[in-house]
């Protein structure tokens, strides 16, 4: 049912469905997916979240307008080398965990895999990340460390911290399907 009003373009009415999902059965990830990729679908909706937290940083006047410009370019579209650059020239500056994510999403795509996970793990060492940030810093980094043990812990760590929902309901699915093999 809450597919069938996400495909009207009733986003509230699916989010709404999917929350009531979740309260029924909080260990099935397909509900908080479904959720997730509604929040993406819908207009604006997906960054929320983060730009809550860019907007209050812009007025503590902790980062420069410059970074909210280049955010936005970066959130946009595939992560490629010249963004990858960009995050890397940022970076020497601006020491963001949303600056590493994206760095790091990048070199993922680039199966850059060890300097991947530098910049992941960089990224969760700074102080008050947002919980939506540090949920997306998690999953990627599991996704990229070699260890097994570790991997699971990162995803676990992912699922409680239920940050970003398209990110959690990805991580219980990796788990599960992990967990199968």
């Amino acid at each position: 049912m809450g597919r069938g009003y996400r495909q009207q373009r009733k986003y509230t009415e699916a989010l709404e469905f999917f929350k009531k999902a979740r309260e029924i059965d909080r260990f099935d990830p397909g509900c908080l997916y479904d959720k997730g990729l509604t929040h993406d679908l819908a207009p604006y909706w997906f960054e929320v979240v983060h730009y809550i937290w860019l907007s209050e940083e812009l007025i503590a006047d902790r980062i420069p307008f410059e970074i909210y410009s280049a955010l936005r370019i970066l959130s946009v579209g595939e992560i490629n080398s010249t963004k990858v650059m960009a995050c890397q020239n940022y970076l020497v500056k601006f020491r963001l965990p949303v600056l590493h994510l994206y760095h790091g999403i990048g070199l993922k795509n680039a199966n850059n895999f060890a300097d991947a996970e530098k910049t992941l793990r960089a990224g969760l060492e700074i102080q008050n990340v947002d919980v939506d940030v540090k949920s997306k810093l998690l999953f990627y980094l599991a996704s990229v460390v070699k260890d097994k043990e570790e991997n699971r812990k990162l995803l676990d760590e992912t699922i409680k911290l239920n940050g970003s929902w398209v990110t959690t309901g990805m991580a219980m699915v990796v788990k599960k399907l992990n967990d199968a093999r």
